[in-house]
Parts: structure tokens; sequence; C-alpha cells
């Protein structure tokens, strides 16, 4: 598949979440993601999504240093866009 940048996007697993090669391929991809949809909209809990996603990575390449900040900024992220009792914010608070 072709984004609208005309660069090729990983096929996705489900909607929302791309199944890549690898943690490398992954990185870049989380990375990419998240500086567009902060051009987009900063407030959008989708940020904290691809946050969130972007922790999965670090976790899976063992830097649970980045992962743990990563946490802590998914957290505050949906804190600060969610409602109150929105479920993202208790998963944030469990990973």
């Amino acid at each position: 598949m072709v984004d609208r940048d005309g660069e090729q996007t990983p096929r996705l697993a489900h909607p929302g979440q791309p199944q890549l090669a690898g943690p490398a391929e992954a990185r870049i991809w989380y990375e990419k993601e998240l500086t567009r949809r902060r051009a987009e909209n900063p407030d959008s809990p989708a940020v904290g999504d691809v946050l969130a996603g972007l922790g999965l990575v670090a976790r899976n390449e063992g830097n649970l240093e980045e992962a743990a900040r990563l946490a802590l900024e998914v957290r505050a992220h949906y804190e600060r866009t969610l409602v109150p009792d929105h479920p993202r914010i208790a998963s944030a608070i469990d990973h």
C-alpha cells in the first residue's frame, strides 16, 4: 500500500496496527507516525496511541528505561486529552 506521500506503508494486521518485519522497522514507522500525528493535532488521543506503540518497541528491544518513560508520557497525554474515566487511561496505567 502507498501512503499519501507516495511511500510504501506497512500492511495492517488489523485497523490501526501495522504488521512490521522487526523492531527497527517498527521504530521508524512509529516515529514517522508520531511526527505526522503531532503535526495534525497534538492534542489527539491518537498521539498517545502512537507513543504507546513506541513504548512497546522499546520494551521489545530491551530498553526498559525508555519504555517506562514513554509509559508515563502516554498516561500524562491520555489524562490531558481524555475524560477522567476513559478506559485508555486505566490501560496506560496497567502497562
